[in-house]
């Protein structure tokens, strides 16, 4: 599941719904996914697939001290939460299936928050190749010199009117940028470890390490495992085809 699919299915589902609310009034992931029948570990996936796609400045993570830490909702991220729940309202039927219009209204909404914020592992670039199996379509992107593969369906390209040349973006969620010990062919790239945070505690269990591709090409990396990052320096990535949206 990609990340725009993981916001439908949460979209769907009213408690996941209610504890983005809860953490509104609470400021804690674990009480509110506690009040509102949610995993621990599945409120946290909520909460990182919304900064992928709408921009890590619509959470404001603190830690610890004389007021104590949490995770707050920033007025933008306020903003994006009614949206939100006025599109489940409009677009989710009784059944909890997400309507087509629904989805394009969602891509709409994807592609304006892009525009007004700088949002983790959105690159710019352009279509390179494109090779059908059948109906998978294998869509080479040029982003820099860094040559990106990305997974899609016949229609998928239609429907973006995909082609040589044509300038796209890409949407990776930081998950899905994984560390590795040997990698070759596609999407198989080694950077430099620039930076390293959420070692030293607070409420989340992740650690994300920004990774350098060249001067120009940074791409954040999320983990749970910290001995992975337990130094900087070279490290070895890959990100799975079928996890990279692509969008005009």
């Amino acid at each position: 599941m990609n990340q725009v699919e993981k916001l439908i299915y949460s979209l769907s589902r009213e408690r996941y719904v209610r504890f983005l609310n809860l953490l509104a009034q609470r400021h804690s992931i674990l009480s509110a996914s506690k009040e509102a029948g949610v995993s621990y570990r599945k409120a946290w996936e909520i909460v990182e697939t919304l900064r992928e796609i709408f921009g890590s400045e619509i959470f404001d993570t603190r830690i610890g001290g004389i007021h104590g830490g949490g995770t707050y909702i920033t007025s933008q991220g306020e903003e994006v939460l009614e949206y939100l729940e006025k599109f489940r309202t409009l677009f989710v039927n009784e059944l909890g299936v997400m309507e087509k219009k629904g989805l394009s209204e969602l891509i709409a909404l994807i592609k304006r928050r892009r525009v007004r914020t700088s949002a983790r592992n959105q690159l710019e670039g352009v279509v390179n190749s494109i090779s059908r199996k059948g109906i998978i379509v294998d869509v080479e992107i040029d982003v820099k010199g860094f040559f990106f593969l990305t997974r899609i369906t016949e229609k998928s390209l239609k429907d973006l009117d995909l082609q040589k040349g044509k300038d796209v973006f890409l949407l990776i969620k930081a998950p899905h940028v994984r560390i590795v010990k040997n990698c070759k062919g596609y999407n198989c790239f080694e950077g430099v470890v620039e930076s390293i945070s959420g070692e030293k505690g607070g409420d989340s269990p992740y650690f994300e390490a920004e990774i350098s591709l060249s001067p120009d090409l940074t791409l954040v990396s999320v983990v749970t495992d910290k001995t992975i990052l337990q130094r900087k320096g070279k490290v070895k990535i890959f990100i799975p085809p079928e996890e990279i949206i692509v969008g005009v």
